[in-house]
């Protein structure tokens, strides 16, 4: 199966660039641990599945937060920070992740963000490796070489 074949798949084909025309930023946020060096979890590896997203769903991801070498039980991480502030200043309404680990490690902390912060600042949140099996996603990064 081809790259785009997998992702259409998984993930469907449909579009929401046409729901809200001229809607506010769609974002990625990245995070790699210090302790994870892993292939499948690099900050490249995590931006082509995130742009690979927004190509199939055709909503252009307008820019990237990326905390490099961050722990995940710490929420003061800068780039985290700044996309939180963006996102109450009503820069963005999207903002895409490869799974929820990425946002952080304290699940209680985790759980208020996708409970009460992301919702009431209107934050839809997709989190892509969650709709994908471990299999899938392997033969992606694999041919994405």
């Amino acid at each position: 199966m081809t790259r785009n074949g997998l992702f259409q798949a998984f993930m469907g084909t449909s579009s929401r660039k046409s729901e809200n025309p001229g809607s506010k930023d769609t974002v990625g946020y990245i995070r790699l641990s210090v302790l994870n060096r892993d292939h499948y979890g690099s900050i490249e590896n995590q931006r082509l599945m995130i742009e690979e997203w927004g190509r199939q769903h055709q909503i252009p991801i307008m820019r990237y937060y990326i905390d490099n070498a961050f722990s995940g039980k710490r929420f003061d991480r800068p780039a985290f920070q700044e996309m939180l502030q963006d996102i109450q200043e009503g820069k963005i309404d999207c903002v895409v992740v490869k799974d929820l680990s990425r946002l952080g490690r304290d699940y209680i902390t985790v759980g208020y963000y996708l409970e009460m912060f992301f919702p009431n600042n209107n934050i839809r949140l997709n989190k892509i490796a969650a709709r994908w099996p471990a299999r899938a996603v392997a033969q992606f990064l694999r041919s994405s070489k």
